[in-house]
């Protein structure tokens, strides 16, 4: 029997997948605990067009995060910071300093998607930008005494 899983079950498939099962299986268990439903030809064309947009869309965010990340690679933010006499920072620097960093060369990313050790000394330092599943990109990270 074919059916379509309407959530995602545990060693059997996600939500959305079409699935053959024993009819026992199916009849019994999957179908009135609501977890599939019985695939109809009608059912499996929406199910593989839906599945068609959902993949035409992911490729679409994911060209969208390639030329952004053209445009972040070898980009290096100089930030400016209070810095005791050892070179040792009064506090450290956030990912919210970094992404306005980056938004006065003209890249706007969200605080959330700068992933960075604590920067705590001056000197050069690596932060990763996440634009998207898959698509992350280095930058350097210059702190400079003000």
């Amino acid at each position: 029997m074919e059916i379509i899983l309407l959530q995602d079950v545990e060693k059997l498939g996600k939500q959305g997948d079409i699935k053959t099962v024993k009819d026992g299986y199916g009849r019994n268990y999957l179908i009135p605990r609501g977890f599939a439903e019985r695939a109809t030809p009608g059912k499996l064309k929406m199910v593989r067009e839906r599945q068609a947009a959902q993949r035409a869309r992911h490729d679409k965010l994911v060209a969208e995060a390639e030329a952004r990340a053209q445009q972040l690679r070898g980009l290096r933010v100089d930030i400016e910071v209070h810095a005791g006499e050892s070179g040792r920072l009064f506090g450290s620097v956030t990912s919210q300093a970094v992404a306005e960093a980056l938004a006065k060369h003209g890249v706007a990313v969200d605080k959330k998607d700068v992933r960075m050790e604590a920067m705590k000394a001056l000197g050069d330092h690596e932060a990763t930008v996440h634009l998207y599943e898959g698509v992350n990109v280095p930058i350097l990270v210059r702190l400079v005494p003000a």
